[in-house]
């Protein structure tokens, strides 16, 4: 079972190393490449803390188990700036991240069962941390699912489903080693918390068996690859881009935006990507190709949301309709959803937009040029 462990260790750190230099090599400047980068060292060091050799050693078991229990925040982080288009991560977030960290990388250094209040900090750098780490996992498994229906950008919408598939593995296996990770000896009073293990080799495998099949992905498509994680496309050949912009392609484009405008489809709430297909006789496929690639959205909300966004301007600006009625009007389900969409795009909100015409001259110079 050791050499097993050893073995699959070997393995999966090396395909972590050919990631990381992947990573570093082409997307090393970028947010995402970084954060995928990270995730290379904290698998790592998960894997590290549970080699036979270091296992035993309570100095690496500590620095590497520590490192690799910040994996499920580095997954939410990858989650949110992948798959959430131009979205603030929650204060109630970071305010989480920052505290798991001080309580499992410094809180858990001075926790004794000698202490007086023991079991209080006990659960404060122990137990809270692992379930806020169980939180991050599963958030970002429901940032992948909850985007994939309104997701235009079609190499990102087959990635969610990888996504999700992998860091739900990731969650079973760690749920499978027992709830508390990288565990110290005076842990053993909250033993019953812990399922029965898996073997050691087991995550070893998984890591191995994952960077495997990235590797041989990105080998097989790298420009599909490269084009995901920097959200910036290449310069396509002259052919290729008079291809993507054909006459046809123009044309439903064109359709697309009178029928937003002139019949303002997106007044009506919950449309979906389906049911405008319906309407303009467009395969969805298609539809979405062409509101990605010939309007440059990246998600369906966003595209409803800039149209929906332009009428409520122009209704805030010229009539003195009560704010809630215009929100409903346009197409949102409430008025605390049409606030919170429209200041996340403005930095203002719809009523401070009314009562400043310099400031609703500022935002339609800054919609018109983002238009």
């Amino acid at each position: 079972m050791a050499l097993a462990t050893e073995i699959f260790t070997f393995l999966a750190l090396s395909q972590l190393a050919t990631l990381a230099l992947y990573f570093a090599t082409n997307h090393g400047k970028s947010l995402l490449g970084l954060l995928f980068l990270f995730l290379c060292f904290c698998l790592a060091g998960y894997l590290l803390g549970g080699y036979p050799s270091f296992e035993s050693d309570p100095t690496y078991y500590f620095i590497f188990g520590r490192i690799g229990n910040l994996a499920p925040i580095i997954l939410y982080a990858i989650a949110h700036s992948l798959f959430e288009d131009h979205k603030r991560v929650p204060a109630i977030n970071w305010v989480l991240g920052v505290y798991c960290v001080l309580g499992r990388v410094i809180g858990t250094q001075y926790y004794s069962p000698d202490l007086e209040n023991s079991t209080a900090v006990l659960f404060l750098v122990i137990l809270i941390p692992h379930f806020i780490l169980l939180y991050f996992s599963v958030t970002a498994i429901l940032i992948a699912i909850r985007g994939y229906t309104p997701d235009l950008v079609e190499r990102r919408r087959k990635f969610r489903v990888y996504f999700v598939i992998s860091v739900a593995i990731f969650l079973i296996l760690r749920l499978g080693t027992g709830l508390v990770i990288f565990e110290d000896p005076f842990l053993d009073r909250i033993a019953l918390l812990s399922i029965p293990p898996l073997p050691n080799f087991v995550f070893p495998a998984y890591v191995f068996a994952l960077g495997l099949l990235f590797n041989l992905a990105n080998f097989r498509m790298h420009d599909e690859l490269f084009d995901l994680f920097t959200k910036e496309p290449r310069q396509a050949p002259d052919a290729l881009k008079q291809k993507a912009a054909d006459e046809e392609n123009e044309k439903v484009a064109s359709e697309i935006a009178r029928q937003m405008e002139e019949n303002q489809l997106f007044c009506r709430r919950r449309i979906s990507i389906a049911e405008f297909a319906t309407e303009l006789s467009i395969p969805e496929h298609r539809l979405r190709k062409v509101i990605n690639k010939e309007m440059n959205f990246r998600n369906f909300n966003q595209f409803l949301n800039h149209y929906r966004l332009a009428e409520a301007t122009k209704r805030l600006r010229e009539t003195s309709l009560p704010i809630s009625t215009i929100a409903l009007d346009v197409g949102y389900s409430t008025l605390s959803s049409f606030n919170s969409v429209f200041k996340n795009q403005y930095g203002i909100t719809p009523t401070e937009f009314r009562t400043g015409e310099s400031a609703g001259t500022e935002l339609r110079e800054s919609h018109e040029a983002t238009a």
